[in-house]
């Protein structure tokens, strides 16, 4: 249910206005929505009896502001492409989150997201859920800047910012291996 969004349902994924119809089994696409000039709009809400273990969720080239997309149950993996001033809150993903060529974005995994990429982004905001962080989250960014990652402090009294470092220094000399640091800069 789309919650009165002009939409059409095609096989096992919805079809946004102005979007291409690239109907696969097991995908479900949200494309080309643009909520510039709409206020006040509800979230899109993919129920959980719409997806197994085997969907891939595939949101791309929305706009918001006030666009949010929930996704319920458990899915394989979440790709969000070219997509600006976005929400998107999903339960649980087996694989991977991939965040490529946004900006402005927030995305909320609820009980399981242990794997993430934020490729060629700008204000990605990440918020893990305790269950990964207790495993082991990781988060692979490229050529991304101001993504911010958070989660619960052990407890779950509180929230932890973390910034995902942007600058990376090498040294190399002469018969040796390079070295990779991370540069943290100042906060002055």
């Amino acid at each position: 249910s789309l919650l009165g969004r002009d939409t059409r349902r095609v096989s096992n994924h919805f079809i946004m206005p102005g979007a291409i119809d690239k109907s696969q089994t097991d995908k479900l696409f949200v494309e080309k929505y643009d909520a510039t000039a709409e206020k006040g709009l509800a979230p899109i809400t993919i129920p959980a009896s719409d997806v197994t273990l085997k969907t891939g969720v595939f949101v791309g080239q929305c706009k918001g502001p006030d666009f949010a997309v929930i996704i319920e149950g458990k899915i394989k993996n979440l790709t969000i492409s070219g997509c600006e001033n976005i929400g998107v809150v999903v339960d649980d993903i087996v694989t991977t989150v991939e965040i490529i060529n946004c900006k402005k974005v927030q995305v909320q995994a609820k009980n399981s997201a242990g794997s993430w990429i934020v490729d060629k982004c700008d204000r990605t905001t990440i918020y893990l859920p305790e269950g990964s962080v207790k495993d082991k989250a990781v988060v692979v960014s490229c050529m991304s800047s101001a993504t911010n990652v958070l989660h619960s402090t052990p407890g779950g009294e509180d929230m932890v910012e973390n910034a995902i470092p942007e600058q990376i220094q090498s040294t190399f000399t002469l018969g040796a291996k390079p070295v990779h640091e991370v540069v943290i800069p100042d906060a002055e």
